[in-house]
Order: C-alpha cells, then sequence, then structure tokens
C-alpha cells in the first residue's frame, strides 16, 4: 500500500464522519421542524372545529333552529368531513415524524459511536427500562402508566371525540325532527 492510499483513508474516514454529522443535525432540525407542524395542524384543527361547534351551539340554541336544519346538518357533515381530513394529515405527519427520527438514529448508529441519545430513547418510548450513567450514578428510567399512550393515538382519540359529538348532534335533531 503506498503513502496517498494510507493518508487518504483517514481523511475520507474524517468526511464520512463529518457528513454523518451534517446529515444528523439535519434530521434532528426536521423531526423538530415536523414535531411543531403536527402541534400546528392540531391547534388549527381543534379552533376550527371549536369554531364549527360554536356556530351549530347558536343554531341550536337560536328559535328558528327547525328553519336551519339543513344548515345544522351541513355544519354537522363538514365537521365529519373536516376530522377525516385532520386523522389523514395527522397520520402522514407521524409518519414523516417517525421517518426523521429513524434516519438520525441510524447515522447515529453507524457513525458516531459513542452517541446513543436517539437509540435510546427509541428504547425508552418503547417503554423499555434505559440507564443513564452520570457522575452521581446510575439512573435507570422507564415510562409507566398513562405516559405510555403514544400522542398519535391521544390525537386520533380526540378526531374521534369530535365525529361522535357531531353524528350524536345530527342524529339527535334527526329524531327530533320525526
Amino acid at each position: 500500500m503506498d503513502s496517498q492510499t494510507q493518508t487518504s483513508e483517514p481523511m475520507l474516514k474524517d468526511k464520512t464522519v463529518e457528513n454523518a454529522r451534517t446529515g444528523y443535525n439535519t434530521a434532528i432540525n426536521l423531526w423538530i421542524y415536523e414535531g411543531t407542524l403536527i402541534w400546528n395542524k392540531f391547534t388549527a384543527m381543534v379552533y376550527a372545529n371549536t369554531i364549527l361547534l360554536i356556530t351549530i351551539g347558536v343554531i341550536i340554541t337560536g328559535n328558528r333552529w327547525r328553519e336551519l336544519c339543513l344548515i345544522l346538518f351541513v355544519l354537522c357533515f363538514l365537521g365529519i368531513i373536516l376530522c377525516i381530513c385532520w386523522y389523514i394529515m395527522n397520520k402522514r405527519s407521524f409518519k414523516f415524524y417517525k421517518y426523521w427520527i429513524m434516519s438520525a438514529r441510524e447515522l447515529e448508529e453507524q457513525y458516531l459511536e459513542p452517541i446513543k441519545i436517539i437509540s435510546r430513547g427509541g428504547d425508552y418510548a418503547d417503554n423499555k427500562e434505559v440507564k443513564i450513567s452520570l457522575d452521581t450514578g446510575d439512573m435507570h428510567l422507564i415510562i409507566k402508566g398513562m405516559a405510555k399512550r403514544k400522542v398519535e393515538n391521544v390525537v386520533n382519540v380526540i378526531i374521534c371525540i369530535f365525529i361522535f359529538v357531531y353524528i350524536v348532534i345530527m342524529f339527535h335533531y334527526l329524531i327530533f325532527l320525526k
């Protein structure tokens, strides 16, 4: 092996590690960005559904609700459609969220030894005990109880609650009109 090859191998390895660090940083930034988008969408959809339900409430409590019953049904139907769109956006957003986490984790595991922030976080999120070694001693952490629930599933429950409210209102006034 000539001296040119010997000196280029460490340079190539350094360049690979530098590229991995850049990719790792990018994946983490996109992970944070996607998380922010998820909560911005959540907030917007809660507001939109709240506005629809307030409008429905104004119609229901008004003296002319029988005359406006068609509008009531249309608003409930729009609310259900809005919730279905919210569910689809939520599903897609969490898939990208997981993609960025897994991309960062892949780079961490392959190129950034001994860093294990994302890898250990994955175990922690999967309800496995993780050990963190500090100067003051080891800490053993595990998620217990209601905290085990995945945020995506909790958001889906909230979406289902909105859908349920719209359906109850529709059927209540459908029966009431008979």
